[in-house]
């Protein structure tokens, strides 16, 4: 199965969390499934990521970008359903550190990154997660910058 869309991402440089100003960008989505494969493919109008972003979850296995080494999860509340978000540690030697945050069904929620100038966060499909950013960022512990 196919499905393409657009989602809205929401962009902040992490020292401007606290006033909200984020910069919202459009991205281009195409979610594949085949058997236990789950592919989303995400085209991101940045010239960092000048080629298509793959994130592609198989029988347990989360692949994005650079390694991702599983820290923990942690279940919320979007619409009233119950929502496993997985922690993720990336990194990568050439370019930042990180924390993503995860769901095997949503894909990507948030994308919270450190370079050798900025950290910045990226809120996924703003339109329709709002709940979960917000619980996410909340949860002080779950949220917590994990680079080790």
């Amino acid at each position: 199965m196919v499905f393409e869309s657009k989602i809205t991402i929401a962009v902040c440089n992490a020292n401007k969390l606290q006033e909200k100003k984020f910069e919202e960008q459009h991205v281009s989505l195409k979610l594949t499934t085949e058997g236990d494969k789950v592919s989303f493919v995400y085209h991101f109008p940045f010239e960092v990521y000048p080629n298509p972003q793959e994130l592609t979850i198989c029988d347990g296995e989360v692949s994005y970008i650079d390694s991702l080494s599983y820290i923990k999860e942690k279940t919320f509340t979007l619409n009233g359903n119950e929502v496993v978000v997985k922690k993720y540690r990336q990194h990568d030697d050439i370019w930042a550190y990180g924390n993503v945050y995860i769901s095997d069904s949503l894909g990507i929620i948030i994308d919270r990154q450190i370079t050798m100038y900025e950290e910045v966060l990226t809120l996924f499909d703003t339109a329709t997660l709002t709940e979960l950013h917000t619980a996410i960022l909340d949860d002080h512990d779950f949220f917590e910058f994990d680079i080790k």
